[in-house]
């Protein structure tokens, strides 16, 4: 019994530790300075290895379509945000516009993510990547547009975020068209 008493004394001792740790945290807002920056932020962060933080937003940007921005942490504990991309910057938005999935880096440090809508078919989404310049500039290649084969074969409207296999290979997925959204490999 006595036994009994020490873990349960313990266990408790342990709760009422993480719940004043829990109680000391701080919690602080990274707020988006105005619709030329980015608004409407959907979808997950990442880092990079620096400790840089990156994402998407709906809205905002040069064209109100969505943008790829990045916060870098400064010395007062904020963060300077940077718009590294915005949407619907070519013409028609051949290039997409809502990006609704998150980011994935390639180990060149390149981004990749997909758009709702946009793309050189019937608006129905592109899968693109960032790529990072030697000067701190970046530009967006369109890896692929979809809707581009007969009925929508190859999906629409990719939705959820991309991963890579160990060979390098790229997957996602489609909310719509094909058999009921269809699965997308990129090599």
């Amino acid at each position: 019994m006595q036994h009994k008493l020490i873990v349960l004394a313990v266990v408790a001792a342990c709760v009422l530790l993480a719940a004043l740790s829990v109680m000391a945290s701080e919690f602080k807002t990274l707020d988006f300075l105005g619709s030329k920056k980015g608004t409407s932020p959907y979808s997950n962060l990442i880092f990079d290895t620096a400790g840089n933080l990156y994402g998407t937003t709906l809205r905002g940007g040069a064209n109100n379509l969505g943008t790829i921005f990045e916060l870098v942490p400064n010395a007062n504990g904020g963060w300077a945000e940077t718009v590294l991309y915005s949407f619907c910057s070519l013409a028609g938005c051949a290039d997409g516009r809502f990006p609704s999935g998150g980011l994935i880096f390639d180990s060149s440090g390149n981004l990749y993510g997909i758009t709702s809508n946009g793309g050189t078919n019937y608006d129905d989404g592109t899968a693109f990547e960032l790529v990072a310049g030697a000067n701190g500039t970046w530009t967006l290649k369109v890896l692929y547009s979809f809707c581009s084969v007969s009925e929508c074969a190859d999906g629409a409207r990719p939705a959820g975020d991309l991963i890579f296999d160990t060979a390098g290979n790229l997957y996602g997925t489609t909310s719509g068209d094909g058999p009921g959204g269809v699965a997308l490999y990129f090599s």
